[in-house]
């Protein structure tokens, strides 16, 4: 593996770590000041995680959030649809465009503010490598570091 492309894996992952705590803190705030915007699916997910009786259900639920989601996510925004506006386009406007689009399909207000820092990286990521690894492997990280947030 080229030295570059194994730094920008050490990047995705610490980047990952890091770049979803302070969403999550601005998301939460927000919420405790609008309750009314929180997404009933991060409620669902909540009660998902914090039960103990769920057995299965929460694994299931844990590994498509944390492995699933990220790569399904990353090939059809990073990958396919980047792709796409590239070859109509450039690849700036296709950061730009794969950055908004992936936010919007998140649609709650809150998810979609909380998105836009986690999404800027995962297409720096993908701008600087020309492949969706790095990107993935963020998402996943990012993915793992709420479900330990919502966890505790």
């Amino acid at each position: 593996m080229k030295k570059y492309l194994r730094n920008y894996y050490s990047v995705a992952f610490f980047g990952g770590l890091v770049i979803g705590i302070l969403p999550a803190i601005i998301v939460n705030l927000l919420s405790s000041f609008f309750p009314v915007l929180v997404p009933e699916g991060l409620a669902l997910a909540n009660q998902i995680l914090e039960a103990s009786s769920y057995g299965f259900l929460q694994y299931l639920f844990i590994f498509l959030v944390i492995v699933f989601s990220p790569i399904v996510e990353e090939l059809i925004f990073r990958g396919g649809l980047w792709w796409l506006i590239e070859k109509f386009t450039n690849k700036n406007v296709a950061f730009i465009m794969s950055t908004i689009l992936f936010c919007l399909i998140h649609v709650d207000p809150l998810h979609v503010i909380g998105l836009i820092p986690i999404s800027l990286f995962f297409g720096w990521l993908r701008y600087k490598t020309s492949s969706v690894k790095a990107s993935i492997l963020a998402h996943m990280t990012n993915n793992a570091v709420g479900c330990i947030l919502m966890i505790l």
